[in-house]
């Protein structure tokens, strides 16, 4: 089964706020089944364009239906809502690609 992924950038606009979405939400993700693969401490660097997102965020799920029950879940609304309402944000869910052959 293809893996799933929910993919986020953002740019903080209130700190305090964003810190009640990064206490509520880890428990949550780890409920889901889910598993940050590239976080806050990431390396990483941009090689084309002006692509400069101050965090950047890969969860990874066991499946997209996963993926996406996280993020319309009960459990995710409450946190999401300190991100949105402390953050300027582009996320998206997505499924891997199978192996081509």
């Amino acid at each position: 089964m293809a893996r799933g992924f929910f993919i986020a950038e953002i740019t903080v606009r209130d700190k305090a706020e964003y810190g009640r979405y990064l206490t509520a939400v880890k428990g949550v993700v780890d409920n889901a089944g889910g598993r940050i693969v590239v976080g806050r401490n990431s390396r990483r660097r941009a090689v084309e364009g002006e692509w400069r997102p101050e965090l950047f965020f890969v969860i990874e799920f066991d499946s997209y239906d996963a993926a996406e029950a996280f993020y319309f879940s009960q459990a995710y609304q409450g946190p999401l809502q300190h991100r949105l309402a402390s953050s300027v944000s582009k996320a998206m869910l997505v499924e891997e690609q199978p192996p081509q052959s």
